[in-house]
């Protein structure tokens, strides 16, 4: 594989020396619960000046590529997928449209939650927060590092995200420190905003993370028209 001189790679998914096997998974705990985390590697920038500069890394088998993306799922995306039906509209189609990533999109990614996620998720009703509790039952979760509230508190400074939206920063920190490549969220005024997610992006570059794409369940994987 050539890499050309001048361009940005991520030090992701590096290979110890003398060794086939990708690095060990991790594992973290969460809400109480000890679990088996694929832990990937912070995305950050590296710039390659010469091929020099580049390790080739060692081939895999073909079984063993490609790696799947994965995905950050944030809380407003499972009280959208366990709710009870909704006579309003647009709150009707984005259920519908969650349920149909859920089921048909979601196998498709390496999908995580976190221990912020599962205290949201936990909260009100009890028969509510038990059915969302449930769905997330056999995703991994991630801790929060202190890389990520570092983050968190340069998206709150630098007016990214508003101070008072301290879970929403921490959201996008947990899921940039943790080198995920999709933040998967309803959340349009604080998160998945247009307005605002290019500062977002800069923020998080400028601590040298790349940003996940912020993106709703209707904006990733391949939908049928039907």
């Amino acid at each position: 594989m050539c890499f050309p001189p001048g361009r940005v790679y991520t030090s992701e998914q590096k290979i110890s020396p003398g060794t086939d096997k990708p690095p060990q998974r991790l594992g973290y705990s969460a809400g109480g619960r000890v679990r088996n985390v694929g832990q990937r590697f912070p995305r950050k920038l590296v710039l390659v000046a010469s091929l020099s500069d580049v390790s080739i890394p060692k081939l895999f088998k073909a079984s063993e590529l490609p790696m799947p993306a994965s995905v950050y799922i944030e809380s407003s995306v499972i009280s959208y997928l366990t709710a009870r039906p909704s006579r309003d509209v647009v709150t009707a189609a984005r259920q519908a449209i969650t349920l149909d990533w859920w089921q048909n999109q979601r196998h498709k990614y390496e999908v995580y939650i976190s221990a912020l996620v599962e205290e949201e998720i936990s909260s009100g009703d009890p028969i509510a927060a038990e059915q969302r509790i449930k769905a997330v039952s056999s995703i991994s979760s991630v801790a929060i590092s202190p890389e990520a509230q570092t983050l968190a508190a340069s998206l709150i400074a630098s007016k990214a995200v508003p101070p008072h939206c301290v879970e929403d920063a921490m959201h996008i920190a947990i899921a940039a420190a943790q080198g995920t490549e999709y933040l998967l969220t309803w959340n349009f005024k604080h998160i998945n905003n247009a307005e605002t997610k290019s500062l977002i992006a800069k923020v998080i570059e400028a601590s040298g993370y790349i940003c996940p794409v912020l993106c709703s369940p209707e904006e990733l994987g391949v939908f049928d028209n039907d």
